[in-house]
């Protein structure tokens, strides 16, 4: 899939070669960004928080440990959480489009049963 970020920014503050960065990119269907992204140059390594927005569904990445080849960790139960919320809204939906189907079968059945009252 190929994204294209059309608005986004970096901020980094240098300090004896280690980077403190925030930055946001954002696109139609995805927003990463993150607030304090340390690099330090000296040791190879990186550590951080990045929070991704997929489709509605904020994921929190953790990077850590070696810059070539670093741990990423995320917070599974931001994916389940946002599953639960949209299912629950699914639910509500599906109710009230049940209600008004509900709604508009008894309103023909009265209409029909009128019009039958009228053939006596």
């Amino acid at each position: 899939t190929i994204e294209v970020y059309r608005n986004g920014y970096l901020k980094t503050l240098i300090n004896n070669k280690i980077l403190n960065s925030e930055f946001d990119l954002k696109s139609k269907k995805t927003e990463f960004s993150s607030k304090n992204l340390i690099i330090d140059l000296n040791k190879q390594n990186i550590n951080g928080k990045v929070d991704a927005n997929i489709l509605g569904a904020l994921i929190h990445i953790f990077l850590s440990g070696n810059l070539n080849k670093p741990d990423i960790k995320t917070d599974i139960a931001d994916i389940f959480k946002h599953q639960l919320i949209n299912n629950l809204n699914i639910k509500k939906d599906t109710k009230k489009i049940e209600k008004n189907i509900k709604k508009n079968i008894e309103k023909k059945i009265k209409n029909l049963k009128g019009l039958f009252n009228n053939f006596k």
